[in-house]
């Protein structure tokens, strides 16, 4: 419901209000009044601001600040109408001072006056600005208060309209069911009422015809036993239909049962199936584990057995001293002595090895190889204590820091068998004692069959007083392989030479320098096994730059020349004899031992003959018979 209220402006006699006549606003919405015709209306004529009409529900105060609206427009058009006035007053004082030319006493009273007007004005003009600005300010708060007043009755009016909506339709509702059994009530009666009639027909019917009763009875028992066969039909049906739906119930439910007994069969089987999967993997791993511990141990079984059958075949532990490239694992493998012990070989250099002893058993500490074999245990620090050494690298060096003599020692000092020995090979480091031992050969068979060079040996340098005749050749010390060695035509130049030799402590040998050479030969012998070679070089150091090399037969003096020098020292088992053929006539000039090279072609098969003589060796001392028929075949 809404309630008009009509507005009457204070100047209800002005033209404008008379003009357009009275306003008048509803409730709830606010309106806003908009002059149209602004122009039309005249100066005189009040402006009316935009302002809320409140509803009837609302207090007094609205239509009072709408009252006090009006008013400060009137004030302000009061004060116009002042400042216009004052304006006026104020020119026409001008023109009359400046007529009259009065005193500036008056003037200055006039300005004042003028001024303190002013200020009147300003503050009359601030306190209404003030006043409308407070009234703005309440009229702000008013409509929005207004506002969530609205929004809550709203809110309210919805809820309201929803429980009485919901009330009418339960009262519909009861309205219909109410409704309904009335019908079925008068159904009833008209039934009951349709019945007595009946009756009342079929009493009258019977006194008045008692044939017809009689046939109506007939009629009448035909018709019940009809109905009740119809009923009973009827019954049976349904029964049937109940049965029939019974059935079908059942039977679903026998299905649903059935299904569900299937689905927890085949639940029932998957596990089975999991738990039957889940053993046999079980068992799988089983059978691994099993598998595996058998070829654990089988493998274990085979370690010990062979540890044992090595125990049971001892080892005879060989040491080789080489270079890096001699592949002496191989060379020995799946080789066994004469009592069926296996060798096992580990091989070093001199500078990579220590020595140390107690009188029987030496322990060589060895450091890794710079190339180790592959397969090997070369490239890591390791310790052996050999029963039989192979020495096929020279004990010494061209430099003091060289010099291995020690670890020769340490090997001598435990009584190690070796090949060559150890005492052959540490008394042909000094060439002064193997020429010795040879001169003692040339000497017992005469210069014929052994023709050794002849040679002058000095201690000191002040000791080369008397010297072969030129040209000769001079060595230095113990160095070999062509080191130390130099040639001199005439003696002035041997004499420039003593003072380098006066700077060393190394002794000095003078042979006589041979000429018109037309090759070198070297006789080679390993064991029972005897090579000559025959070597053609531009150089007068036959082993110093290129040279022609070839096999040549072997003749009975070469062969004397090596057995006579094998039996140096106790015995010498590898060694060369180099000599120069030169006009028919040979010169023996020198005797190399363990370390000797072997030609290239030929030295596969020559470190097969070392193999079969260091073996041989070993058999000798394992099995004492053996050296006699060893000697014997040889």
């Amino acid at each position: 419901t809404t309630s008009t209220t009509a507005y009457n402006p204070p100047n209800a006699s002005n033209p404008a209000y008379a003009k357009y006549g009275f306003i008048s606003f509803t409730k709830p919405s606010s309106t806003h009044i908009n002059f149209d015709d602004k122009d039309e209306a005249d100066e005189n004529t009040p402006v009316l601001n935009t302002r809320k009409v409140f509803t009837d529900n609302d207090d007094d105060d609205g239509e009072q600040d709408t009252m006090k609206g009006d008013k400060k427009d009137k004030k302000e058009k009061k004060e116009k109408k002042d400042k216009k006035r004052a304006k006026k007053e104020e020119d026409s004082e001008d023109d009359s001072e400046s007529d009259k030319d009065e005193k500036p006493a008056k003037k200055k009273h006039k300005k004042n006056e003028k001024e303190s007007k002013k200020h009147k004005h300003e503050s009359d003009s601030e306190s209404a600005s003030d006043e409308e600005k407070s009234a703005k300010k309440k009229h702000k708060k008013k409509s929005s208060k207004e506002k969530e007043s609205s929004d809550s009755d709203s809110s309210e009016d919805e809820k309201e309209k929803k429980k009485k909506d919901e009330k009418k339709e339960k009262k519909q509702a009861k309205k219909e069911e109410k409704e309904k059994k009335k019908d079925e009530e008068k159904e009833e009666k008209a039934e009951k009422k349709e019945e007595k009639k009946h009756k009342k027909d079929k009493d009258s019917s019977d006194s008045d015809n008692s044939d017809d009763d009689k046939k109506t009875k007939k009629d009448k028992s035909k018709k019940k036993k009809k109905a009740d066969k119809e009923e009973k039909k009827h019954k049976k049906d349904k029964d049937s239909s109940d049965s029939d739906s019974d059935d079908k119930k059942s039977k679903k439910k026998s299905k649903k049962e059935a299904k569900k007994e299937e689905k927890k069969e085949e639940k029932a089987e998957k596990k089975a199936e999991k738990k039957a999967e889940k053993e046999a993997e079980k068992e799988e791993k089983a059978e691994k584990k099993a598998e595996k511990k058998d070829k654990e141990e089988k493998k274990e079984a085979k370690k010990e057995a062979k540890k044992e059958e090595k125990k049971e075949e001892k080892e005879y532990k060989l040491l080789v001293i080489d270079s890096d490239n001699a592949d002496w694992y191989s060379i020995f493998k799946d080789v066994k002595c004469a009592d069926g012990s296996h060798i096992l070989v580990d091989k070093t250099r001199w500078e990579n090895m220590v020595v140390s002893a107690d009188g029987n058993t030496p322990i060589v500490y060895m450091k890794p190889n710079l190339k180790p074999m592959q397969g090997t245990n070369e490239h890591i620090f390791r310790q052996f204590s050999p029963d039989f050494v192979l020495v096929r690298k020279l004990v010494r060096g061209l430099s003091s820091e060289e010099d291995y003599t020690n670890a020769l020692y340490g090997l001598m000092f435990a009584n190690i068998p070796a090949v060559n020995t150890l005492q052959s090979i540490h008394m042909c480091l000094e060439r002064p004692l193997v020429y010795a031992e040879l001169n003692k050969i040339k000497k017992k068979y005469g210069k014929e069959k052994f023709p050794l060079i002849s040679m002058n040996y000095y201690s000191h340098y002040n000791a080369m007083l008397f010297t072969p005749e030129m040209p000769v050749v001079v060595k230095v010390g113990y160095a070999e392989a062509g080191y130390g060695k130099m040639k001199f035509e005439n003696s002035n130049d041997l004499q420039d030479f003593k003072g380098v030799v006066a700077l060393h402590k190394d002794y000095v040998t003078i042979e006589s320098f041979i000429t018109n050479r037309e090759y070198d030969l070297r006789i080679q012998k390993i064991g029972d096994n005897y090579r000559a070679y025959k070597r053609i070089s531009a150089n007068w150091k036959g082993n110093v730059g290129s040279s022609v090399l070839e096999e040549i037969p072997m003749t009975e003096e070469y062969l004397f020349w090596a057995q006579q020098a094998g039996l140096l020292f106790g015995g010498i088992d590898i060694l060369t004899v180099d000599a120069i053929y030169s006009q028919g006539q040979h010169y023996i000039l020198e005797i190399n031992d363990t370390a000797s090279g072997f030609y290239g072609p030929n030295e596969k098969e020559d470190r097969e003959h070392v193999r079969d003589l260091v073996v041989s060796r070993i058999n000798s001392l394992l099995v004492p018979s053996l050296s006699s028929t060893s000697t014997s075949s040889s």
